[in-house]
């Protein structure tokens, strides 16, 4: 996808239509052990999402950098 279709899906809301941003980082101090809540979590909000009307969930590792794990 382009950026700026990306961009269009983040922002959307139309026609009950709206997405929800979950980040997929951990902190790399938590290491290997960090995952396994890192995917609870990710799980806990997308479900969270769905139960709150929203029709997207948008999964996200623009959080990554030196001291965060991407998935």
């Amino acid at each position: 996808m382009s950026n700026e279709e990306v961009r269009s899906l983040k922002t959307i809301d139309e026609r009950g239509w709206r997405t929800k941003i979950i980040d997929i980082t951990w902190p790399r101090s938590e290491g290997a052990d960090g995952l396994e809540p890192a995917l609870q979590r990710i799980r806990q909000e997308a479900e969270q999402a769905v139960d709150d009307g929203y029709c997207l969930v948008l999964l996200t590792d623009r959080a990554a950098a030196k001291d965060r794990i991407p998935m």
